[in-house]
């Protein structure tokens, strides 16, 4: 197939369009939410912890390290909100072994929170105290080795991180370019006369 000069400047023009977009993707921000847990409250040796939410506020309780022997059966948990409305939650220990993973799943919601599957917590529908209660069974005591040594309330804290996702396409972008520009100048000068080829090239050379 036959390339005229048109359509090498048309590939060539293609190519620079593509490089350019893909370069100025590269100074693209985007914003990106984070969210980190800053430590409210947490209960010693007991079956509960308790700490005051604003409404809108995420929540999350935490159990401590299970102990070394342990019998991996579910046992609930409720949270309850100021108006002492409760959302329970069943959590089973998956493994401890080597690190903690729990299955934790949402049975009742009175309302008190906004609840998200897998996760022991949610959003505080009220402003306000929030109690996490374990049940004071035999099943608890087994996998903690006793009532749980500490119960921890977190608060989820939100944040924005401006990133540049592009950056990694930045030699893409300027390798298009570079194609683009050597194909639009050959384009150019494919259809010169040669005498006036020759011409340029003895100016080039100082003859």
């Amino acid at each position: 197939m036959k390339f005229t000069k048109r359509k090498k400047m048309a590939v060539g023009i293609l190519f620079l369009i593509a490089g350019l977009v893909i370069f100025l993707a590269y100074f693209y921000p985007m914003k990106q939410a984070t969210l980190s847990w800053n430590k409210v409250s947490d209960a010693l040796g007991k079956f509960e912890v308790s700490a005051f939410f604003n409404e809108g506020e995420v929540i999350l309780l935490e159990f401590p390290k299970p102990s070394d022997v342990n019998i991996p059966l579910p046992f609930n948990v409720t949270i309850i909100a100021p108006d002492k409305t409760e959302t329970v939650f069943e959590a089973e220990l998956l493994m401890h072994i080597p690190f903690v993973q729990w299955n934790i799943t949402l049975i009742e919601n009175d309302g008190g929170l906004e609840v998200e599957e897998g996760f022991l917590g949610g959003t505080a529908m009220q402003t306000g105290n929030y109690t996490g209660r374990v049940d004071d069974t035999l099943i608890v005591r087994n996998i903690f080795g006793g009532p749980p040594s500490v119960l921890t309330f977190y608060r989820g804290i939100v944040g924005v991180n401006i990133v540049y996702p592009y950056q990694d396409h930045l030699p893409l972008g300027i390798a298009l370019i570079f194609v683009g520009g050597g194909i639009c100048s050959w384009a150019y000068i494919s259809k010169k006369p040669l005498l006036d080829r020759k011409r340029l090239e003895r100016k080039r050379l100082g003859r």
